[in-house]
C-alpha cells in the first residue's frame, strides 16, 4: 500500500494534488494500492480524486486559532493547524495499515510532522522543491531544474536519505511521452498559442493574457485557454474567451497534452506544467505566479529553455507579456532552439522511473562494491541507529554519535577489517563489514530501509564476498539472531552451512572459500 498526504486549496492550488495523482496513476498501473489522506481546504480537489477512483480519507477542516511558524509564515498557514495536530489525525489513518511507502507533498510540514507519523509507515518519502527546512526521510524528490546541478539537500536530509532530483524525475502522467512519440519537429512559426496560468490563478493572469492576445496584430492567431475547475475568475475568462474570435476554453481537461502538441507557443505559468512543455518541446513565455517558481525559471530562461516576463503581480507585466510575444512572433530560430532544447531536458519518463524504484528498487547488477572511507561515518551511524537494525542487532541500544566516530575511524585502520559501501545509480544501498576472526571473517551486513522489500540482499552479500575473495583466500562466519529469519536464509541461500556456536538464542553460518 501507498499513501499520499498532500493538499490543494485557492492559496496552495492545484500542482501538489495533479503530481501526486501523476505518480499515483502509475503506482496503481504497476500493482499497488494507494490512498489519499487530504484535508479539505477551500478550493479542494478531493471530487477529482475520488473521481479518479482512489480511496480518499478527509481530514478535519481545520482551524483558524493556531499559532503559525513565524520563521515560516508564508507556508505554514497553509495547512489549516499545527503540524502536531495534523499528525494526530494521520496517524488515526496509518494505525493498522502500515504502508510500504507515505509520501508527503506540502510545503507547511517538515521533520517535526515526518519524524511523528514515521514509526507507522515502512518508509517515507517527501515531494519538495524549496529546500528551505530539514526532513526526515528515506527518499526525496524534487523534479526542479537548478543551474550548475548545485547539491541543494546535503544538510537537510539524512546521510541516508536518497535525492531524486533534476527533471529526467518530472512526474507527467503517459500521455505527453505518448504524444512525444507522434510530435512532428516544430518549425518555430507561431499560429496557435497554448494559455494555461495554473488550476487556481488567483491574480487572473488568464485574463490578462487574453486581453494581451486581443490585440489587433494579434487577431489571426487561434488559442486554447485552460482553466481549473476552482478558478475564481471562470465566468470573467469564459466572457473573455467568448470575445476573441478564434479562441476556445477548456476546463479541468484530461487532454492537455494533445492541445499543447497542437501549440506552437505558450502563455504560462512557471509551476510543473514546465516539465509538460519541455517535454512536448513547447516553447513559452513564462510568468511566475509564485515565489517558489521563480528560482527554476529564471534558471531556465537563463539556460535558454524558455523566456521569463517576470511575477505576476509586476508593474506592467501586461506590456512585458506583450513584448514577449511580439519578439516571438519573429524570433523563428529562438522558438525552434527552445523546443528542441527543452526535449533535450525531459524526455517524459520520470514518473516511471519513480515508481520503478518505489516498488522494484534499483537493478540488482547495477549494484557495485567500492570501500568505505572517513566520509562515510555519519551514513554507517544513520544506518545503525534505524529502528530495524537495532532490532536485529545483539546489543539493541541505540549508538551515540562520538562512539561511533572512534569505532569508525578505528576499523577503517584496522587490516583485519573491511568496511564497504554497496553503491547503486540511485544512492549508497547499505554496508557490509568483514572482521577477522581466528580462522575466518564474521560478516554484518545491513540495508537501507528505502532499499528493503526488494530481494536485494542475496546480492548485496555476494558483490562483496568477492570484493573480500579478491584480495586473499577466505572462511566467512555469520552470527544471525535466531528470530531473523530472512537474514538465514539469505546465507543459505548464498551456501553458507550451519555450526553449533556458543551463543544462546543465535545461528552461526560458515562458508569457506578457495582463490
Amino acid at each position: 500500500m501507498v499513501i499520499f498526504r498532500v493538499d490543494a486549496s485557492t492559496r496552495i492550488g492545484s500542482g501538489h494534488v495533479m503530481r501526486c495523482l501523476t505518480l499515483a496513476e502509475g503506482l496503481r498501473d504497476a500493482g499497488a494500492e494507494v490512498v489519499f489522506i487530504t484535508r479539505p481546504h477551500e478550493g479542494h480537489l478531493n471530487s477529482l480524486i475520488q473521481n479518479k477512483d482512489f480511496k480518499l480519507y478527509q481530514l478535519s477542516s481545520g482551524r483558524h486559532d493556531y499559532r503559525v511558524d513565524a520563521t515560516r509564515a508564508e507556508y505554514a498557514g497553509w495547512l489549516g493547524t499545527t503540524q502536531e495536530a495534523d499528525a494526530a489525525e494521520t496517524i488515526e489513518i496509518l494505525k493498522g495499515a502500515l504502508p510500504e511507502w507515505l509520501i508527503v507533498d506540502h510545503y507547511a510540514l517538515d521533520e517535526r510532522w515526518e519524524q511523528l507519523v514515521r514509526p507507522y509507515a515502512k518508509k517515507l518519502m517527501v515531494i519538495d522543491d524549496l529546500a528551505d527546512r530539514r526532513h526526515d526521510c528515506d527518499l526525496l524528490l524534487d523534479q526542479n531544474y537548478v543551474s550548475g546541478g548545485q547539491p541543494r539537500y546535503t544538510d537537510l536530509v539524512p546521510p541516508s536519505c536518497t535525492t531524486l532530483l533534476g527533471p529526467q524525475f518530472a512526474l507527467l502522467r503517459k500521455e505527453f511521452a505518448k504524444a512525444r512519440e507522434r510530435l512532428k519537429p516544430r518549425d518555430g512559426s507561431v499560429q496557435r498559442i497554448f494559455l494555461f496560468f495554473g488550476g487556481v490563478d488567483p491574480d487572473n493572469m488568464t485574463g490578462k493574457a487574453i486581453e494581451v492576445l486581443s490585440a489587433p496584430e494579434f487577431s489571426h492567431l487561434h488559442a486554447d485557454v485552460v482553466i481549473g475547475a476552482t478558478n475564481p475568475h471562470r465566468n470573467s475568462i469564459a466572457y473573455a474567451v467568448k470575445r476573441r474570435p478564434r479562441t476556445r476554453l477548456h476546463v479541468q481537461v484530461e487532454n492537455i497534452a494533445e492541445l499543447m502538441s497542437q501549440a506552437d507557443l505558450a502563455l504560462c505559468a512557471g509551476g510543473s506544467t514546465t516539465w509538460e512543455r519541455c517535454c512536448l518541446g513547447l516553447p513559452s513565455l513564462v510568468v511566475t505566479i509564485a515565489e517558489n517558481q521563480v528560482a527554476f525559471t529564471r534558471d531556465l530562461h537563463e539556460n535558454g529553455f524558455l523566456r521569463w516576463g517576470g511575477m505576476a503581480e509586476s508593474v506592467g507585466i501586461e506590456s512585458e507579456l506583450l513584448s514577449l510575444l511580439k519578439d516571438a512572433m519573429i524570433r523563428v530560430e529562438r522558438n525552434r532552439q527552445e523546443s528542441t532544447q527543452g526535449k533535450v531536458l525531459v524526455d517524459g519518463y520520470g514518473s516511471e522511473r519513480v515508481s520503478d524504484f518505489l516498488l522494484r528498487g534499483p537493478d540488482p547488477d547495477s549494484l557495485k562494491v567500492r570501500k568505505a572511507g572517513e566520509a562515510d561515518c555519519k551514513l554507517f551511524w544513520y544506518w545503525a541507529n534505524e529502528p530495524a537494525v537495532r532490532q536485529s542487532a545483539f546489543n539493541s541500544e541505540p549508538i551515540l554519535w562520538e562512539p561511533h566516530h572512534d569505532w569508525f575511524r578505528r576499523k577503517l585502520a584496522d587490516a583485519d577489517t573491511r568496511l564497504y559501501v554497496i553503491d547503486s545509480d540511485m544512492g549508497p544501498v547499505g554496508q557490509v563489514r568483514f572482521e577477522k576472526e581466528d580462522d575466518g571473517y564474521l560478516i554484518s551486513y545491513s540495508i537501507g530501509r528505502q532499499y528493503r522489500g526488494h530481494s536485494l540482499g542475496c546480492r548485496v552479500l555476494d558483490i562483496s564476498i568477492k570484493a573480500l575473495k579478491s584480495e586473499q583466500p577466505l572462511s566467512l562466519i555469520a552470527e544471525v539472531k535466531e528470530e531473523n529469519i530472512a537474514s538465514s536464509r539469505i546465507f543459505e541461500k548464498l551456501g553458507f552451512t550451519e555450526y553449533p556456536g556458543l551463543r544462546s538464542g543465535a545461528k552461526f553460518y560458515r562458508l569457506s572459500l578457495n582463490n
